[in-house]
This record gives structure tokens, C-alpha cells and sequence, in this order.
């Protein structure tokens, strides 16, 4: 799997930024040498099957998720539920190669692999910050507001055993930067159900 960044303009394609090997892990705030303050070396790690969408309001290119390298190692078997964003900070016409005018800031998520989500408890609580669990390969689109929805993929529920087919939905709130699970169910390979609820079944790549 990659983790480079192209930009294409007068039918050509500029290398940005990234790695030009395959399988390099990610570079995350306080790890490998880098600060928590310092953009410089900060980059996700490679993956296949991330999604992915463009963030109106922030105006910046945001990637969840796929399958790919953590922190640590790149694993046939490593789901990710890591949040990233992409800033233009000049006009696309002034990029070059190796340009370090991208600039990649983690939003949050497990800087290891195949992590749960965090749901409400049977009581509606929530004790941690709600989060997809690591997946690839959901649905993804932005409503009319700006904010990002997933539904389902291949990945991680609550629980967490084994990967499974999933059929949860998850909305990014744009202006509140944080993850707010809509429905669905917590756990996976779930058929589709309805009388008095209707939900489509799980489903994954």
C-alpha cells in the first residue's frame, strides 16, 4: 500500500508529498522525532481502501480510515480508524515537486490497528468520545452542510473480536470536529431488518 500525494494539472501528475516506497508507517504527532506542534514530518501512514472527502468549510481533502500501516508495523490483517486532513497552504498553481506547501494534520483516531468504536452504552451514555472503529471501504458523502457521513465497510465493532461486515452509520461534524454515531447497529454482520425500524444490513468491500 502508498501513502503518496499527487496533484494533477495541465494533464500532467506532480508528486507533492509522502513516501516513494510502499508500506512506510505513520508519522504521528509525538512519534518518531516529531512535536506536537511541528507539521514537518507528520504524514499517514500507507493504506488501501481509505474514504475520503473534500471538507467545504475547512477547505481541506480528509481521508478515514482503510487498511493499511499503523505507528508501528504494516500487517496483512490491520484495519485503521485514523482521521486525517489535507491543507492547501498556497494556490495549487505555486505547488512543485516535493513541495512541503500540503500540509497534513491528524484529527485523531487509534494510532494502532484494528481498533474498536466507541458507541453509547444501553443507557445512551457515552464514556468516550465516540468513534468508528478501524474499517475499509464505507460509504462516504458530505451532506449539503459540510459535514461527512460513513456507513458501514469491512472492519471492527464494538466488541471487536474479528473483522465483520458492518452496517453502522457515523456523521464527522465539520464545525465541531468530532465523530457522532447516527444509527445503526454496534456490532457486525447484521441482515437487514424493518417494521417498526428499518435498516439496511451490513455490508463491506
Amino acid at each position: 500500500s502508498l501513502n503518496d500525494l499527487w496533484w494533477y494539472a495541465d494533464d500532467a501528475f506532480h508528486f507533492i508529498q509522502g513516501s516513494l516506497r510502499a508500506n512506510e508507517v505513520g508519522r504521528y504527532p509525538g512519534t518518531l522525532g516529531t512535536s506536537a506542534t511541528s507539521h514537518q514530518f507528520i504524514w499517514p501512514g500507507s493504506r488501501s481502501a481509505a474514504s475520503g472527502w473534500y471538507d467545504p468549510v475547512a477547505k481541506t481533502g480528509v481521508i478515514f480510515g482503510g487498511k493499511g500501516c499503523d505507528a508501528v508495523e504494516c500487517a496483512s490483517y490491520s484495519y485503521l480508524n485514523d482521521l486525517w486532513a489535507f491543507e492547501y497552504l498556497e494556490q495549487p498553481q505555486t505547488l512543485h515537486a516535493n513541495s512541503s506547501m500540503v500540509q497534513a494534520e491528524f484529527l485523531g483516531g487509534s494510532l494502532s490497528c484494528n481498533s474498536d468504536g466507541n458507541f453509547p452504552d444501553e443507557d445512551g451514555q457515552q464514556h468516550e468520545p465516540p468513534w468508528p472503529g478501524a474499517r475499509e471501504s464505507p460509504a462516504t458523502w458530505v451532506d449539503s452542510d459540510g459535514n461527512a457521513y460513513i456507513f458501514g465497510g469491512s472492519g471492527f465493532d464494538e466488541v471487536g473480536d474479528a473483522v465483520s461486515a458492518l452496517s453502522d452509520l457515523w456523521q464527522w461534524n465539520t464545525f465541531a470536529q468530532s465523530w457522532r454515531w447516527v444509527g445503526g447497529p454496534s456490532y457486525g454482520n447484521e441482515v437487514s431488518f424493518g417494521v417498526s425500524l428499518v435498516w439496511p444490513g451490513a455490508r463491506g468491500q
